[in-house]
């Protein structure tokens, strides 16, 4: 899934003289790259998606259990402290990438104009992270579909861990941008809507243009984190989130990137790791996606009482996030 900004693809230009043989060349370089795009997608969205209707509030409900081996992995991934038993996330399990994908196709959407904006966590408070061999529920649904402009959309996911018995363990909103809509298509989803939160759509425009509220001399708490170049394929291959263009780094430049970029959702956990080594207590979190995270670069974790910022070695806000002590999601 893409974060702001960069699900369009920058068109190369040509000088006047050339025009003709350079529009050529552009939809012949459009249609090969669409092509390569959407090949490296196929085995996301040909993957069997066996998610199970859920008999009441939401719309999918599913167990699953977390083997010893992939338990291990997203503890090594983000270097989760030993005192909180477990996996510090939603460790978004390959059923959140199915249920994106099953959605988003009845919606007729296209996965490739999908840009992540921002994700709120909740969790209770004797939910402490996730235990190897021990059972599940995931539940998900379509919560709200928001008006973000003249061909966008902002869709909002909710999913739902809970026990087998009910109980509520955590929560999670994602808030993803669909840009690029034909007329058709907005007015079927008209009826998707939910009456939204006002105040967390309003927070999620302009992401581009934000600046940072932390300043490194007054930051409670710093971390300096070098993103590996092939991060990328690493979380996708842990999380299920596979998109060519955080794992391509041929096919990020020719989209006009510098490289390939991590996912939201990996940023969200790095800032999560962070925030429980220096204020475990925390039980709510909003997080923005503001910029990219490119592969190979160094980035900055800052945090105090109620906001935690990743910045880039210029100092521009990557990812910001809000914190509370207590109520959920």
């Amino acid at each position: 899934m893409t974060t702001p900004q960069h699900g369009a693809a920058r068109t190369p230009t040509s000088p006047p003289l050339f025009a003709q043989h350079a529009a050529r060349e552009l939809d012949t370089w459009r249609a090969w790259h669409g092509l390569a795009y959407q090949a490296r997608l196929l085995p996301n969205i040909l993957r069997a998606h066996r998610l199970k209707a859920a008999t009441h509030g939401h719309v999918y409900a599913q167990p699953f259990t977390l083997t010893e081996r992939l338990h291990a992995q997203w503890r090594h991934a983000f270097q989760a402290p030993t005192g909180h038993g477990g996996v510090l996330q939603t460790c978004h399990v390959h059923l959140s990438r199915d249920y994106l994908f099953t959605t988003l196709a009845r919606l007729g959407l296209n996965f490739a104009n999908v840009m992540h904006l921002g994700v709120r966590l909740g969790w209770e408070a004797d939910f402490h992270g996730y235990k190897a061999r021990q059972p599940y529920v995931f539940h998900a649904r379509l919560k709200a579909c928001v008006r973000m402009g003249e061909r966008r959309v902002a869709l909002d996911f909710e999913t739902e861990i809970t026990t087998l018995s009910g109980r509520s363990l955590m929560r999670q909103d994602d808030t993803m941008l669909v840009d690029r809509l034909p007329p058709a298509l907005l007015d079927q989803l008209a009826p998707v809507q939910h009456g939204p939160d006002a105040t967390w759509y309003e927070a999620l425009r302009g992401l581009r243009h934000a600046q940072p509220h932390l300043q490194p001399d007054h930051a409670s708490a710093r971390q300096a984190i070098v993103i590996p170049k092939d991060q990328g394929r690493r979380y996708g291959q842990l999380s299920g989130d596979l998109n060519p263009l955080h794992t391509q780094h041929w096919l990020a430049r020719r989209l006009g990137h510098p490289a390939a970029f991590v996912q939201g959702l990996y940023t969200a956990n790095l800032m999560l790791a962070h925030l429980r080594r220096h204020q475990p207590a925390n039980r709510h979190l909003a997080i923005r996606f503001c910029r990219p995270v490119f592969t190979g670069q160094t980035v900055e974790l800052l945090s105090d009482a109620a906001r935690c910022e990743l910045h880039d070695a210029r100092r521009q806000l990557l990812v910001s996030a809000s914190m509370a002590a207590a109520e959920a999601v």
